[in-house]
C-alpha cells in the first residue's frame, strides 16, 4: 500500500484498522446522501463492531494487491475524515485495471476536493502500480461525479440498463474509463529451476546452518503470517546487515552464514542471505540480477544481486535488500517493485531469470576477492542472460578503479 498522498489541501492517507471509530463517523454523517449511491444497509451496520469488520475485510483486501484505499483529511482538521478514495477490484494478468469509488462529506462539496484527491489516487494508480485502465461508473443522475470524471480526462463508454441495486432499486449507470498513456508491461519473471530448489539448502544459500536456524526461528516468532515474515526478513537484511562498500570495512562474504555472523556483505551476499532466512521459514525464494552501468551511463557495467520471493496473492515478487543511503530508498510493498535501481541505458539489463542458486561469475569473483577493495575492482559481469535450466559462463571480470558501489547517483 502506499503511503500518505499529499495535494495542496488534502491529506490522503492510507485505511488502517485504527480509523474504524471515525469511518463510522463519517458515514453516519453522509448516511442520507451516500445512501441513494450505495445498497441498503440496516441500522445494526452503524455500529463500530460492523464497522471493525468492515475496515478489516478493506484490508484484507489491500494486503493482498486486490485494492488501494485512502481516507480523506484536511491538514487543519486532522482529526477528522472527510472523504475516502479506493481503487478496488484490481486485476493484473492481461488487464491490469481497476475501479475507481469516491465519497465526500457534504460540508466539503463543491469546492472542487474530490476532483483533487481522485487525481493524486490515479496518479498513484498509474505510476506506483502501474495500471494500464481505471473504470468508474456512477448513476445518470449522478451529475456531480460525472463532472468530476470528465474534469480527469474519463471517456464515457456506454449505458448499461439495470446494471447494479443501489438504495433497494435495480440502477442503470454511466460506464466510464481512463487509460494509461505511459503503461509499461512488467517483467515477467521466469523461474530457471525446479520448484523444490527454491526451498532447498545450497553451498551458499546454506538455510540449514544452526545460526541461520535460530534467526529464522525468531523472526518467525514474531510474524505469524508469510507476508508479515517475509517483510521483516527483508528489513533484517536491508537495515541489520551493512553493505561493504558503504561502509568501508568488513570481510568479503559469500555464505549466507558467513553474511549473518559477520554481519557484513555486497548485495551479492545480501541476497543469498535473505534466501536462506526465508527457505529455513520454509518461503520459497530465488536469486535475481540486474546488469548495470558503473557510473552514470555506459561501459564498464557490472551485475547487481536482488531477490524474488514466492509470496501467496501476489506470485513471485522482486525486492532489494542491498541496503538504502541518500538516493537509494528500496521498500518491500507488493505488488508494487520498489528497487535500488532504475535502468538508466540501452546496455543495462533487468534479467527476468529467477535463479535457486549464485550464478557461477558472482560465486567466482567472491572467492577470488582477497578484501572488499579488491572486489570493488574486479565486480562481476553478464552481458546476456543465463540460459533456461543451464548456467550462464561469466564474461571477464571488470578492472576498473570506479566501482558499482561507487556509482553515480545509483550504488548496486
Amino acid at each position: 500500500m502506499s503511503g500518505t498522498l499529499q495535494t495542496p489541501r488534502l491529506l490522503l492517507q492510507p485505511l488502517t484498522k485504527d480509523d474504524a471509530a471515525q469511518v463510522l463517523a463519517y458515514e453516519m454523517r453522509n448516511h442520507a446522501l451516500h445512501g441513494r449511491h450505495g445498497p441498503v444497509r440496516a441500522a445494526t451496520d452503524f455500529t463500530l463492531e460492523a464497522c471493525v469488520q468492515r475496515v478489516a475485510a478493506q484490508l484484507e483486501e489491500v494486503s493482498r494487491g486486490h485494492a488501494c484505499r485512502w481516507i480523506l483529511r484536511l491538514p487543519t482538521q486532522p482529526e477528522s475524515i472527510i472523504g475516502h478514495v479506493a481503487i478496488t477490484s484490481i486485476q493484473r494478468g492481461v488487464r491490469h485495471a481497476g475501479v475507481l469509488g469516491y465519497g465526500l462529506d457534504n460540508e466539503h462539496a463543491a469546492q472542487g476536493l474530490m476532483t483533487e484527491a481522485v487525481s493524486a489516487a490515479i496518479q498513484y494508480a498509474f505510476g506506483a502500480l502501474n495500471l494500464h485502465r481505471i473504470e468508474a461508473n456512477h448513476r445518470p443522475d449522478n451529475l456531480a461525479s460525472a463532472r468530476v470524471l470528465a474534469k480527469l480526462g474519463f471517456e464515457r463508454e456506454g449505458f448499461a440498463r439495470n446494471y447494479i441495486r443501489l438504495n433497494g432499486e435495480w440502477s442503470d449507470v454511466v460506464l466510464n474509463s481512463l487509460c494509461n498513456p505511459a503503461w509499461r508491461a512488467p517483467l515477467m519473471l521466469q523461474a530457471n529451476d525446479a520448484p523444490e530448489a527454491y526451498l532447498a539448502p545450497c553451498a551458499i544459500i546454506d538455510c540449514e546452518h544452526p545460526a541461520i536456524q535460530a534467526k529464522a526461528s525468531r523472526l518467525r516468532t514474531l510474524n505469524g503470517d508469510v507476508l508479515s515474515l517475509a517483510r521483516a526478513s527483508f528489513e533484517f537484511v536491508r537495515d541489520g546487515i551493512v553493505h561493504s562498500w558503504d561502509a568501508q570495512q568488513g570481510p568479503v562474504t559469500l555464505k549466507a552464514s558467513e553474511v549473518l555472523l559477520s554481519g557484513y556483505g555486497y548485495c551479492y551476499a545480501k541476497s543469498h542471505l535473505l534466501a536462506a532466512l526465508l527457505r529455513a521459514n520454509g518461503i520459497a525464494a530465488g536469486l535475481c540480477y540486474q546488469r548495470l552501468s558503473i557510473g552514470d551511463g555506459g561501459a564498464p557495467y557490472c551485475l547487481h544481486g536482488l531477490n524474488a520471493i514466492l509470496l501467496p496473492g501476489f506470485g513471485w515478487y522482486r525486492c532489494d535488500a542491498r541496503g538504502n543511503k541518500p538516493g537509494i530508498s528500496a521498500e518491500f510493498d507488493p505488488p508494487r517493485e520498489r528497487l535500488a535501481f532504475k535502468l538508466q541505458d540501452a546496455f543495462e539489463t533487468d534479467f527476468p531469470q529467477i535463479n535457486a542458486r549464485p550464478l557461477p561469475a558472482v560465486i567466482e569473483a567472491l572467492r577470488a576477492a582477497p578484501d572488499i577493495f579488491w572486489l570493488h575492482d574486479h565486480l562481476p559481469d553478464l552481458a546476456h542472460p543465463p540460459s533456461q535450466g543451464a548456467p550462464c559462463a561469466p564474461s571477464r571480470p571488470i578492472s576498473t578503479t570506479q566501482s558499482c558501489a561507487l556509482r553515480t547517483p545509483h550504488t548496486p
